[in-house]
């Protein structure tokens, strides 16, 4: 974004999340520096296309700079 403060992204789950369609493209997530990072990131319950998905390469999910702690819970 465009946004002259940057925050941080911390402790956050996301639930139940259903994508559907082929190809499945690749997400990333990524903080802006060590002062705004993306910390805690759970991804509970993540089905593609019927699939339930286990790890973040079956996410495919990237992390990038100033990103820790992400998991995916089945």
């Amino acid at each position: 974004n465009h946004d002259k403060e940057r925050g941080t992204v911390d402790n956050v789950t996301l639930r139940d999340i259903t994508v559907t369609g082929k190809p499945f493209p690749p997400s990333r997530l990524q903080g802006f520096d060590a002062e705004h990072q993306v910390k805690g990131v759970t991804i509970q319950g993540l089905r593609v296309n019927g699939r339930p998905i286990t790890s973040l390469a079956e996410a495919h999910l990237a992390l990038r700079p100033f990103v820790e702690g992400v998991r995916i819970v089945p």
